[in-house]
């Protein structure tokens, strides 16, 4: 089944692939649902946390939604919302809406350590009237930071389950994104330098540390090991938040061992949940 998601495209014109394009026409194909998908899950997850039942949430979501709509959500008999049912739902429940269309909690076993994606890939959707819904309260800037779940609905701690378990989860996700990131480049630098000696390298670093280019090596393993602390304690987080990464240290593990520096930047230090 595909989950069909409906917005109105600037300008009233929507591409098909290749250069052709038509008026008022739907892309081509929908949004298929895939493992990373899991909306009526993921509707029933923080239901449960904000402790409201599927008739208060349909009652209060409006939009045509009704108690054994929102069931068969949850139970996997109905697959799609329309865009404008998916934003209320999200807005009942205080969690942005990549909150329902992503499962934050199982980005699935072959998950690190590599960049999680918050997306939904395929997006091919048909046209409707959104905007006009959505401008009452939010400038296109703040409905992309909503959705995206880079704008959270208030600078003040967050207290309530739903939105505290989603957000929570978010920030960590791009907190495990940056290290990595971090990680990979201090990893791919010490490789390119024991496969090339590269003294290009070295003598920057001589230039702009004042130190030998014979430490430049020493200075590449030192940044791999606090960028993989840094890992390491993003995926604490990550694990505390409930988003477990089971294979994420022993991935880790590989790259340092095929780095040669295993035994120099141990990483049993930290336990982490699913893992080992």
């Amino acid at each position: 089944m595909a989950i069909l998601l409906w917005v109105r495209v600037p300008q009233n014109r929507l591409f098909c692939g290749g250069d052709h394009h038509t008026q008022n026409a739907p892309y081509c194909g929908s949004v298929s649902e895939t493992p990373t998908l899991r909306l009526g899950a993921n509707i029933a997850r923080y239901r449960k946390l904000a402790g409201i039942s599927a008739q208060a949430l349909a009652d209060a979501a409006k939009n045509g939604l009704s108690r054994s709509q929102i069931a068969d959500l949850e139970n996997g008999r109905k697959k799609d919302l329309s865009v404008l049912q998916l934003l209320a739902v999200a807005r009942v429940l205080g969690v942005p809406p990549v909150a329902l269309l992503a499962d934050l909690f199982d980005p699935g076993a072959d998950a690190g350590p590599h960049p999680m994606t918050r997306t939904v890939s395929n997006y091919n959707f048909s046209t409707a009237s959104l905007e006009s819904r959505v401008e009452e309260e939010f400038d296109q800037n703040r409905l992309r930071l909503w959705v995206s779940g880079s704008l959270e609905p208030s600078p003040q701690p967050i207290k309530d389950p739903a939105p505290k378990a989603a957000y929570g989860a978010l920030r960590d996700i791009d907190l495990y994104m940056r290290i990595y990131m971090e990680w990979k480049m201090a990893g791919d630098h010490l490789h390119r330098h024991r496969r090339d000696g590269r003294q290009v390298d070295a003598a920057v670093f001589e230039k702009e540390m004042g130190q030998s280019p014979e430490d430049y090596e020493s200075h590449l393993v030192e940044r791999l090991r606090q960028a993989t602390q840094g890992l390491k304690f993003a995926i604490s987080r990550l694990s505390e938040d409930g988003v477990h990464l089971p294979t994420a240290l022993s991935r880790i593990r590989e790259r340092l061992q095929a780095l040669g520096v295993a035994d120099e930047i141990p990483i049993n230090e930290v336990e982490i949940n699913g893992d080992d």
